[in-house]
């Protein structure tokens, strides 16, 4: 599983050749992983904070590690999802070239994603101005959504035998 990471960071602008599932499904739970501790980080450095500064003044140093501790982590996680983006729509796009799809299927990823951002940005505009979002968003990301995992599911040269 290792040397799976270690190929996925090596093959970053690696757009050519195939991944198997395997090798995608180690590398999505190790980045899940990894992000998943992150965020448990933050949480926790977050309750820290407000319970210090609910028990002592903001002067303290208590405060100011445990705040600068959470921007830090904050920080490496960021850098750390920045730093994947590409080499994450890589190995995705492999592995749509592994089931046999024409490369051309792999627009559903980034269609996929650009619905996505649409939907965080109306759900956070929604309470500051009266924008509603279009009814149509959700259940087309969501099939979209459903079709990339499907298609991620599927053996390797499924449909080169169609």
């Amino acid at each position: 599983m290792i040397q799976i990471y270690k190929q996925y960071w090596e093959d970053y602008f690696h757009f050519k050749g195939q991944t198997s599932r395997s090798e995608y499904w180690s590398v999505f739970l190790i980045n899940t992983v990894i992000s998943l501790l992150g965020y448990w980080l933050i949480l926790y450095l977050l309750d820290n904070l407000v319970r210090t500064v609910v028990s002592v003044a903001d002067n303290s140093k208590a405060y100011w590690v445990v705040l600068v501790t959470l921007i830090f982590v904050t920080f490496l996680l960021t850098v750390f999802l920045m730093l994947n983006f590409i080499p994450f729509l890589s190995i995705s796009y492999r592995r749509y070239r592994d089931t046999g799809l024409t490369p051309w299927a792999f627009i559903i990823e980034p269609v996929a994603i650009c619905l996505a951002m649409a939907v965080y940005y109306y759900e956070t505009k929604v309470y500051e101005t009266n924008i509603s979002m279009p009814l149509w968003l959700i259940p087309v990301l969501l099939v979209l959504v459903l079709a990339d995992f499907l298609i991620k599911i599927l053996p390797t040269g499924t449909f080169n035998k169609i």
